[in-house]
């Protein structure tokens, strides 16, 4: 039940029509303004319900509530009564219930093919004139990497795209939040805990929240963008005491009553309370409402009582709303929601769950074949037991089966071609060991790329949607200095810090430091020195961990936009590009041997040999000799037939030491 119920209207203009509705009057007197923002928000949750339960044919005749719940059924293999027989129901007790868990297996193995092509995308970072700010993009997608392995661990991606695997949407409400939560510190003379407010670390942050279907109402179902939605409703139920935690600070908060909705009588003009059984005494109903009419707003309503201020704005700075949302298959053109992967395999698992019966059944009738008896005894039923002896008095008497032997051909035959129809609907087969080339496996990755294209896509436009959601939660709150770390009236904005495990290996450092301050503006001989002073603040070139040091003023003014290149749309393998680096040696290699000296044979081995292990690919330096004065360097003689890079080399010479570059000569000179 909800506070759009027509039950609880009812209930209202006639209180003896349902008397487990108790209905009360409220002290609630909201201003004109509240009262215009609440019918509002009632006015548009009625269009978003009608939405919700209404039967639409791209769901097989189902509403949208039904289609979510058939789905999410077949996903979990659903059978009443667990697939026991009824109670009592002895001549149907031995049969078969037996289902194969096909959407199930599906949704999985799909899952596996293809939960890593949902993630943040690169940034490239550029000016009001379109000038390319590396710098900039270096930071931001740090910032991105630091997020994401921080709040999104990888069991969330995965969880992401089963959910538009098993329901007609996946919406993801994204947020930045920093909760705080009373903690006892220490008790004081009296003997009472005294308490201090700290930052909750694990409901604070990004935070991304996977919403369930029937949660999200919106206007208008033929519009597929969630962004172009005139509104966009999060209706769930709490605990009264979370809502409270959450809530208790608006100065309307002392009239939501446990259990109970305030609902408008339009008689008397007045307000009331109405019992709501389903939410019960320790429950509320909390609606969460978002527009972009008359330059934005959001709203919070907790059992019909209006939480914020009539006319708050959005939250983000950018005025999206705070969600992402994609699906599986597509039904029609810019339909709002898609079909699911339980529901496309629907049909072709409903005969395969038809005839997996029968076929187990049919084993048992055939192994334990149903008998008839021709003679003048008497045998029940009860004498048919491994190992007992009875004695016949007809000695003509004789036993038969009823059944004819077990026909299983046409059954198998049928099965077969379903699957078959299965492998089109949703090919999830793995990638065939045998493959070992490069052009091999390029050819197979290619093929399998094809048939996930149409999933695989609607994965790169979330990905979009996530990272704007992100970038403009980074660029809001991340960026912005913490008041409460002033202390005194000359102390400076201090900004946040961030540590960024770096990823690749483009350098040395295994981790970047990214530190926001106020810069003051600098001419390029100062911009010199201020870098020497940030590499000794670093702690030389060779550094683990690398610093940046960024004004947040600059950062925000720039313009960010995601990189959609070639790995993203159509990303290769590891093992893939193992094989094609290796293959690549290989042929460098034989070249080299029919002309020395063509090729750069260290940087071929730093690229295409050292690049292919993570433990050498950070610092292929560290592994290769410098060549001494009339001496063959290792990869000389690989290149003459002398070695192989899978053969230990002997009769080298001890490494000599490396010469420092020449900004390491500039840092040591001070």
């Amino acid at each position: 039940m909800s506070i759009v119920d027509a039950r609880l209207d009812k209930a209202l203009k006639d209180p003896a029509s349902d008397p487990e509705l108790k209905v009360e009057i409220s002290a609630y007197e909201p201003t004109d303004e509240e009262k215009d923002a609440r019918s509002r928000v009632l006015r548009d949750f009625a269009l978003g319900y009608q939405t919700m339960y209404r039967p639409r044919q791209e769901f097989n005749d189902l509403s949208l509530l039904q289609r979510d719940q058939v789905d999410s059924m077949a996903f979990n293999t659903y059978q009443p009564n667990n697939g026991e027989p009824a109670a009592g129901d002895t001549a149907n007790s031995w049969r078969s219930n037996a289902i194969r868990p096909i959407e199930r297996n599906k949704c999985i193995s799909m899952a596996g093919h293809t939960a890593e092509r949902l993630g943040f995308l690169r940034l490239q970072a550029t000016d009001e004139d379109s000038t390319p700010n590396d710098d900039a993009a270096i930071l931001m997608n740090g910032l991105l990497d630091w997020a994401r392995y921080t709040y999104f661990p990888e069991e969330w991606w995965l969880h992401a795209v089963l959910q538009s695997e098993v329901s007609p949407a996946c919406i993801i409400h994204q947020e930045y939040r920093e909760v705080f939560r009373r903690q006892k510190t220490t008790r004081g003379k009296d003997g009472k805990w005294n308490y201090e407010d700290k930052l909750d670390e694990a409901n604070s942050g990004f935070i991304g929240t996977i919403v369930p279907t029937d949660q999200i109402y919106i206007e208008n179902i033929f519009e597929k963008d969630i962004q172009k939605q005139r509104f966009v409703i999060w209706r769930r139920v709490q605990s009264h005491d979370q809502l409270k935690a959450k809530y208790g600070s608006s100065k309307n908060w002392q009239y939501v009553r446990k259990g109970m909705q305030l609902l408008f009588n339009d008689a008397n003009q007045g307000f009331y309370y109405a019992y709501d059984p389903n939410l019960r005494s320790e429950l509320g109903e909390e609606v969460l409402y978002w527009s972009k009419d008359d330059g934005g707003l959001q709203l919070a309503i907790v059992n019909g009582v209006l939480m914020t201020e009539p006319d708050a704005k959005l939250v983000r700075e950018d005025g999206l709303y705070p969600f992402a949302k994609w699906f599986y298959s597509w039904i029609r053109d810019n339909f709002f929601y898609g079909k699911s992967l339980s529901f496309s395999v629907s049909h072709d698992a409903n005969i395969i769950n038809t005839l997996y019966p029968v076929l187990v059944d049919g084993a048992i009738l055939d192994t334990m074949k149903p008998m008839k008896y021709i003679g003048q005894d008497v045998i029940g039923s009860d004498v048919i037991i491994p190992g007992q002896t009875i004695s016949l008095q007809d000695q003509n008497g004789k036993l038969e089966p009823v059944l004819p032997p077990l026909q299983t051909g046409n059954l198998l035959a049928a099965m077969s071609q379903v699957e078959k129809s299965l492998t089109e609907t949703a090919n999830t087969q793995i990638l065939p060991k045998s493959r070992s080339t490069a052009y091999e496996m390029s050819v197979v990755e290619k093929d399998m790329q094809s048939q996930l294209a149409p999933f695989t896509s609607e994965l790169i436009g979330a990905s979009i949607q996530l990272t704007r959601l992100v970038l403009g939660d980074i660029l809001q709150y991340c960026t912005i200095g913490d008041i409460s770390a002033i202390k005194g009236a000359k102390s400076a904005l201090k900004y946040k810090t961030f540590l960024v495990d770096i990823k690749g290996n483009k350098t040395r450092a295994k981790r970047r430091r990214i530190k926001f301050e106020t810069l003051p503006k600098m001419d390029d001989s100062e911009k010199l020195k201020a870098s020497y002073d940030l590499l000794e603040e670093q702690g030389g070139p060779n550094a683990d961990t690398e610093l940046i040091k960024a004004d947040p003023k600059a950062i925000r003014k720039l313009k960010y936009s995601m990189i959609m290149s070639e790995d993203v749309l159509r990303p290769k393998s590891d093992a893939l590009k193992f094989q094609e680096n290796l293959a690549t040696l290989d042929k460098v290699i034989a070249l080299e041997s029919s002309r020395p000296g063509l090729n750069n044979l260290e940087e071929v081995a730093k690229k295409l040999l050292y690049s292919t292990n993570p433990v050498t690919a950070r610092d292929p330096e560290k592994f290769i000799n410098k060549q001494q004065p009339g001496q063959m360097s290792p990869m000389d003689m690989i290149g003459k037939g002398m070695g192989s890079p899978g053969r230990q080399m002997t009769d080298v010479a001890p490494p000599a030491s490396p010469e420092p570059p020449a900004i390491q000569e500039r840092f040591n000179q001070g």
